[in-house]
């Protein structure tokens, strides 16, 4: 799979697709991806799990700060394994977001079978306004929680919201 390339603005809108996101939407049998930005849509109304929408919109946010984001994610199968893909996901001057996806380097895959079944994680708490993820008694930022439970690699966990200590007590409320 080649490289793709996308750029999402400020408001969230895909403002940028290029060849090699409409080709690779051509693959996944989704012709209504091509030429996406022409939409002007929000990329958030390309995907169809809220869980995954809100796992999203905490690494934007966090790529809006600065920090340069890399998680992984399945990719394509071939019937009994999936090749890990990776994607980066960087600011961009004017709020927006440049996001970069292609094949792992090191050529990993998983078994077909792990990413199809139920993760048995518990339900993850996430921070309402720091959008930080209560991982194992601490509170991370959304790209370690995605690392350490593997979010996109399997099924993803169930997601509610809380107040971290942090922000409870900037908000002086008690938890």
């Amino acid at each position: 799979m080649d490289p793709v390339l996308y750029i999402v603005g400020a408001d969230d809108r895909l403002i940028h697709t290029g060849g090699a996101w409409d080709r690779a939407a051509r693959a996944a049998g989704a012709p209504h991806l091509v030429g996406a930005e022409r939409h002007e849509r929000v990329l958030w109304s390309y995907i169809a799990s809220p869980t995954l929408v809100d796992v999203y919109r905490a690494l934007f946010a966090q790529a809006r700060t600065g920090r340069r984001i890399r998680v992984q994610f399945p990719g394509e199968s071939t019937g009994r394994e999936q090749r890990v893909m990776v994607l980066d996901i960087v600011g961009i001057p004017g709020g927006g977001v440049a996001c970069h996806s292609y094949a792992d380097p090191a050529g990993t895959c998983i078994s077909a079978t792990v990413a199809a079944e139920g993760s048995g994680e518990p339900t993850l708490v996430e921070c309402s306004w720091c959008r930080k993820f209560r991982v194992d008694g601490s509170w991370v930022p959304a790209d370690d929680a995605v690392e350490r439970q593997h979010m996109f690699l399997k099924p993803l966990p169930n997601i509610t919201h809380g107040l971290c200590p942090e922000c409870s007590s900037a908000m002086g409320t008690r938890q």
